[in-house]
């Protein structure tokens, strides 16, 4: 839910992140930085190549929203364009996405309240920043979201992807994006910038957590899937978000306030 343009911004403050041992053994402390993003406040997991979708599982909480009318939290997909090349930085063109998930306070079109609703948003290089606001989300149980390529629109020279919430059968909504022929995968949760104290991000992620490569196979989104793909995953979070990271990328959740 990207009011404002998103851009690279530097590393800051570190924050500790449990992540457990894949043999049972005890857990080890990794620190991970801020993310490197604006304007907003974040914590999520994100890959570094484009690929043709991505699948996941988000839990849909109620979280805390003082001003309904002024601040937002959310828990979402988020899919961006690749940069141009590997020196520059992961999220040299992310201003240019699609989104799908839920939100809790104020939207572009509807507030949600006092429940979260669904909602996609799209931008790219024309800067005209989309967001649609839909029906209240299903509660307290974890929903599936998707985000897939579905094609090239010829007349318009525009790539075209679908966005699915609860319903993997009927699109949201096809959005028309100039500029994003894959997408980089993250998921997670997001706050806005001033926001007031006592905004929550809730994030809980389950698997399978999935990304569709070239050849439109869906793959679980896991270590031996980013070698296979000469890839990488790492994770960030903001503020006192605590950001508990599965060591598979298939299980993760966020709590905390701004």
């Amino acid at each position: 839910m990207k009011r404002e343009a998103l851009g690279a911004a530097g590393i800051a403050a570190i924050a500790a992140v449990v992540l457990p041992l894949l043999d049972g053994g005890p857990p080890i402390v990794f620190a991970y930085p801020n993310c490197p993003v604006d304007p907003n406040y974040y914590a999520f997991q994100y890959a570094t190549k484009g690929y043709k979708g991505q699948f996941g599982w988000l839990y849909t909480f109620v979280p805390s929203v003082p001003d309904y009318n002024n601040d937002f939290s959310l828990s979402h997909l988020y899919s961006f364009t690749p940069r141009d090349s590997p020196s520059q930085p992961i999220f040299q063109h992310g201003d240019w996405f699609v989104e799908v998930g839920w939100y809790q306070g104020y939207g572009t079109q509807l507030i949600a309240y006092p429940y979260p609703r669904y909602y996609t948003a799209k931008q790219d290089s024309t800067w005209s920043y989309t967001e649609l606001n839909f029906g209240e989300a299903v509660r307290n149980t974890h929903v599936d979201y998707e985000i897939q390529y579905v094609g090239y629109d010829y007349g318009n020279n525009r790539y075209k992807w679908s966005v699915y919430a609860d319903n993997l059968g009927s699109p949201l909504q096809t959005w028309e994006h100039k500029d994003m022929a894959t997408g980089v995968p993250s998921t997670g949760g997001e706050v806005n910038e001033f926001a007031n104290s006592g905004t929550q991000m809730r994030t809980d992620v389950i698997p399978n957590h999935q990304l569709k490569d070239s050849n439109g196979n869906w793959n679980n989104w896991t270590p031996s899937y980013m070698t296979s793909q000469s890839d990488s995953t790492s994770a960030c979070d903001d503020l006192s978000f605590t950001f508990t990271w599965d060591a598979q990328y298939q299980d993760f959740r966020v709590t905390g306030s701004r």
